[in-house]
């Protein structure tokens, strides 16, 4: 029971690792070689690209000089042309390249169009029949596929597995697309000298296999599953082979053999994990369900759903749900969803969901949502992630993070960040920042970041480089903004000093003044904010309103001592960017002070035409109008 056990765990790792191995020739590689031995190329190429290769040194001219100088170009096609001069083919077995010494006549790899090799574990034949000459690898007989007996110690696991999958199911078929002329001559020999009759017809019909195998595809298998071909529709389309119902215990241990990789199940039951080329139902699986193309339906897993290329319906799992294409649905995991590229749905997990490319739909995690495009809400409890746009929302407790153009407004318990531009809202606890141009408004508990803002800023502190809006805070800062310096006096601060900075539109104001003239020197620092208003070109009117706190009697005051104004001022041009301004101003005086010597509540600067004056529980209430003039710069 234990070795049973441990091939089964074994099988499944084969599983997932041919899912890689298929891509191992696919590999892009850029390789520049001048007069240079073939053991040397061989060696840097494992170095580079951790490609593995196997032969015998003393069967393989590993001193032949050998040229060449590809860029970005397929291990296939670089291999292909790396050997076009020497007398050695190759084969992909497991996710090793085998360098075999034999006569050249037509590459042994098939075109870009197929891998050389596709592991039987997976359901698919082989497409290559493999003959390792090393002693301490697996020989394979191309014509009745038995094992011969190899080294047990030096047995690489995935034939091993092979061989004892063959001992198991016994119904090898081939189906090879093309093959060299001299396999097929030694096949033709070999049908010779078979001693029976049925033996000779089952070679034929291989060697018709190879020269026609277009023509065996589009029509349904005649040979080990007669019961099973009258329950079988092969759809003209995609060229699978259609069956209302499946079982498996583990792939290829099924009622669709080695044949899995060519049908479409309609109902799917794996009781550990299952293969197929698609599912246009429903799937349950104890642990992993694998198609090699497309669902249209529902996929259940104690584990985890690999589908190959789209998905239309839902797909269940334990930990995690994985996409090579676009899914039409939703994805639903307890740790993580990945989309390889668009999702126009909705992933749900506990940790995690990732989307390769544009998103339409929805995600919700509780930890993370990543995404290179996005149009629909992203939810997450700590941070939102994407690498494009975002056309939608994006609503994190910690962090909305996206480095393209954001169109949609991004919610944040701390920070909303986009690396471009943003045309939306964002909202923040604590910060808002856009490398780029944000249009529309941001809107923080601190800081407002744009580069170049057309829109809105609201928050303690606002910076940008460029402003075509308003920003509104504490402090505005832009460097190419609005930023004055004026001089004027008053009957309550016969001299203030002030700095300007932010926009027109709306702009900060820190200011100090003196009381310089009576018995006593009283003085104040303010703050207050404005807005300017362009008449003509030399004419402008600004409305200012400022709060000073009033020291008098010492030189800090710690009682209530406001001197509130309200200030609207016409400016005249003089010369450049100076003005001269005067206007009218309102002025309110809010104290608890007792000033003077008889201590009578209530500041002392206020003039002697006050309008206003009383006092309600210990703090006097004084109101005038008055007059200021002054210079701008």
């Amino acid at each position: 029971m234990r070795h049973v056990i441990i091939l089964i765990l074994a099988v499944l790792c084969l599983n997932l690792n041919v899912w890689a191995q298929q891509q191992v020739l696919e590999t892009k590689v850029s390789l520049q070689y001048k007069e240079v031995s073939l053991e040397r190329a061989i060696s840097d190429i494992q170095k580079k690209y951790g490609i593995r290769f196997s032969y015998v040194n003393n069967l393989i001219p590993l001193q032949t000089k050998v040229s060449i100088d590809v860029k970005d170009q397929t291990l296939r096609a670089a291999l292909d042309e790396l050997l076009k001069n020497v007398e050695v083919n190759y084969y992909l077995v497991g996710d090793q390249i085998v360098l075999k010494n034999e006569p050249k006549k037509t590459s042994q790899i098939e075109p870009l169009a197929k891998p050389r090799y596709v592991s039987m574990i997976s359901g698919l034949e082989p497409q290559a029949v493999v003959t390792q000459t090393d002693s301490n690898l697996l020989a394979v007989n191309d014509a009745d596929m038995t094992p011969s007996s190899p080294d047990p110690s030096t047995s690489t696991l995935h034939i091993q597995l092979m061989a004892s999958l063959l001992h198991i199911t016994d119904q090898i078929k081939s189906d090879v697309a093309t093959i060299s002329q001299r396999e097929k001559e030694n096949r033709e020999k070999r049908l010779a000298n078979k001693n029976t009759k049925e033996d000779k017809t089952v070679e034929e019909k291989s060697i018709k296999a190879e020269v026609e195998p277009e023509k065996e595809k589009k029509q349904a298998p005649t040979e080990n599953n007669d019961a099973s071909v009258a329950d079988s529709v092969t759809s003209e389309q995609s060229g699978y082979i259609k069956r209302p119902f499946q079982v498996s215990f583990v792939a290829p241990i099924s009622s669709n053999g080695l044949e899995a990789g060519k049908v479409v199940n309609t109902v799917s039951l794996n009781i550990i994990s299952g293969y197929a080329a698609g599912l246009e139902g429903v799937e349950f699986a104890g642990v992993l369900n694998m198609e090699n193309d497309y669902v249209k339906g529902a996929q259940f897993a104690g584990v985890g759903n690999l589908v190959k290329k789209n998905v239309t319906g839902a797909q269940f799992a334990g930990v995690f749900n994985i996409n090579g294409d676009t899914i039409h649905g939703g994805q639903f995991a307890g740790f993580v969803n990945v989309a390889a590229r668009a999702t126009e749905a909705a992933q749900f997990a506990g940790f995690v969901n990732v989307t390769g490319s544009a998103m339409k739909g929805a995600q919700f995690a509780g930890f993370a949502n990543v995404n290179k495009g996005i149009t629909g809400p992203q939810a997450a409890g700590f941070v939102n992630v994407v690498g494009g746009d975002v056309k939608g929302g994006q609503a994190a407790g910690f962090a909305n993070v996206n480095k393209g153009t954001t169109t949609g407004p991004q919610f944040a318990g701390f920070l909303n960040y986009s690396g471009k531009k943003a045309k939306s809202a964002q909202f923040a606890g604590f910060s808002n920042i856009t490398n780029g141009e944000h249009t529309g408004v941001q809107v923080s508990g601190f800081l407002n970041f744009a580069h170049r803002l057309k829109g809105v800023q609201l928050g303690f502190i606002n910076v940008a480089d460029t402003v075509d809006g308003v920003q509104i805070g504490f402090l505005s800062i832009s460097k190419k903004g609005y930023r004055r310096l004026e001089l004027w006096g008053s009957e309550a601060l016969t001299a203030n000093i002030a700095f300007k900075m932010g926009s027109r539109q709306f702009y900060n104001i820190f200011a100090v003044g003196a009381q310089t003239f009576g018995d006593e020197f009283r003085w104040g620092w303010g703050y207050g904010f404005g807005s300017e208003l362009r008449l003509s070109r030399g004419l402008a009117l600004n409305i200012d309103a400022i709060a000073y706190h009033i020291n008098e009697d010492e030189v800090f005051t710690d009682d209530l001592n406001l001197l509130n104004v309200l200030r609207a001022n016409l400016g005249v041009r003089l010369a450049g960017n100076t003005h001269l301004f005067a206007g009218p101003t309102f002025n309110v005086m809010v104290s608890d002070h007792a000033s003077g010597n008889d201590g009578k509540l209530g500041s002392g600067i206020a003039p002697s035409w006050v309008s206003y004056n009383e006092t309600h529980k210990d703090t006097n209430v004084k109101m005038w109008p008055g007059f200021n003039v002054g210079i701008r710069f």
